[in-house]
């Protein structure tokens, strides 16, 4: 059943258009959490931001920052560039949120970093029903889950899931 369930979303995913030719948003990991919804973003909190294209998510800060992102969408591209994120007692990106069949292409420039300090969090939290796709990029993703948690994945009570796929 899974391993249907995850060819149905590749599926999905590929069907749907890229984002990648429209100007991106970046938002600045730095200065607040950010929220990625099918109808925009929000960025540290504020109200949401009408958008439909893709997102750059950066860091200005030279230190791993506390903030987390969410991908709350039907379909999401983002580009993370340099991003260093530790996180505790949460996932520094997580799938889903309020929506339980977030996906998520993700595509790498430069050296990111996730990690999660305290709990049982994953680095990246893939949760049931969530699809996360790691495009083929020019950068480097270093993941870790707190505890005895995933890096990508679940946390530390959750069965392995099958929506997870790298492009290579």
């Amino acid at each position: 059943f899974h391993l249907l369930f995850t060819a149905l979303l590749l599926a999905a995913v590929w069907s749907v258009p890229s984002y990648a030719d429209e100007d991106p948003v970046e938002l600045d990991l730095a200065k607040g959490d950010v929220v990625i919804t099918n109808a925009g973003y929000s960025h540290g909190g504020g109200k949401i931001v009408p958008h439909q294209g893709s997102y750059v998510i950066t860091s200005s800060s030279s230190e791993p920052v506390a903030h987390t992102i969410t991908i709350e969408s039907e379909l999401a591209d983002v580009t993370l560039r340099d991003v260093l994120a530790a996180t505790a007692d949460t996932s520094p990106l997580s799938l889903g949120g309020s929506l339980d069949h977030a996906m998520l292409r993700l595509q790498l420039d430069g050296t990111n970093v996730l990690q999660c300090t305290k709990g049982n969090y994953a680095g990246i939290f893939v949760p049931e029903g969530a699809l996360l796709v790691i495009e083929d990029s020019m950068g480097s993703l270093s993941v870790t889950g707190s505890g005895t948690a995933a890096g990508i994945g679940g946390g530390s009570r959750e069965e392995p899931l099958p929506g997870i796929v790298s492009e290579n």
